[in-house]
């Protein structure tokens, strides 16, 4: 713990009285470590999907009268081109 407690000083002196410097090798790896970090932090996620309230209440009927595997087949009939998975008809069917 004590030479802990000595380099410590020792790095603060240096980096105060100028006499630090770090190598090139050093400089250019924090470089390239940072060229990466400033594009975009958290990738984009697509456009949500938007059904209207008639069209969910039509799906979650069908969901509570024949099951909501038979409502899935359905409305990917009804909705192609549009995603629609089990679990958000399950969702639908809960409220």
């Amino acid at each position: 713990m004590a030479l802990l407690k000595y380099f410590k000083n020792l790095v603060c002196c240096l980096i105060q009285t100028d006499l630090y410097q770090p190598s090139s090798s050093i400089v250019s790896a924090n470089k390239e470590v940072e060229n990466p970090l400033d594009g975009d932090k958290k990738p984009r996620r697509g456009q949500y999907t938007k059904y209207s309230d008639e069209e969910k209440a039509k799906v979650a009927k069908r969901a509570s009268e024949m099951g909501v595997t038979s409502s899935l087949r359905f409305s990917k009939k009804e909705f192609s081109g549009r995603p629609l998975k089990e679990s958000t008809i399950r969702t639908w069917k809960a409220k």
